[in-house]
Parts: structure tokens; C-alpha cells; sequence
């Protein structure tokens, strides 16, 4: 990868890769975050309103 006025191998150039690579790792997590709790809520809503409908399960 070349990047203006930053020798390949350089401190430089190693802290920029290491930068940007983390800060992809953290929206990649942030975003999976996100979409857990939303597929999470969403399932919860979505048992809610079904049992509105099935009578309860009478076990006597």
C-alpha cells in the first residue's frame, strides 16, 4: 500500500495500518452490536404479539 510521503515500513507507515485496521475491527463490532439488540427486540415484539393470539396452556 503507498501512502504520500510515508515510507513503506517506516513507524509511520506501520502506525497508520495498525489505525485504521482497529477502527475497522470496532465499527465491525459496533455494527454486529446493533444488530443483535435490533434482531433482539424485534423477536421479543414479535413473541409478544403471537401470544396474543394462543390461549394459555392449561395444564390441569
Amino acid at each position: 500500500m503507498r501512502l504520500p510521503g510515508v515510507e513503506p515500513g517506516s513507524i509511520a507507515w506501520k502506525a497508520i495500518i495498525l489505525t485504521v485496521g482497529l477502527q475497522t475491527l470496532a465499527c465491525f463490532v459496533v455494527c454486529l452490536i446493533i444488530i443483535y439488540f435490533s434482531i433482539s427486540i424485534i423477536y421479543v415484539h414479535y413473541s409478544l404479539f403471537i401470544r396474543m393470539f394462543i390461549p394459555p396452556f392449561d395444564m390441569s
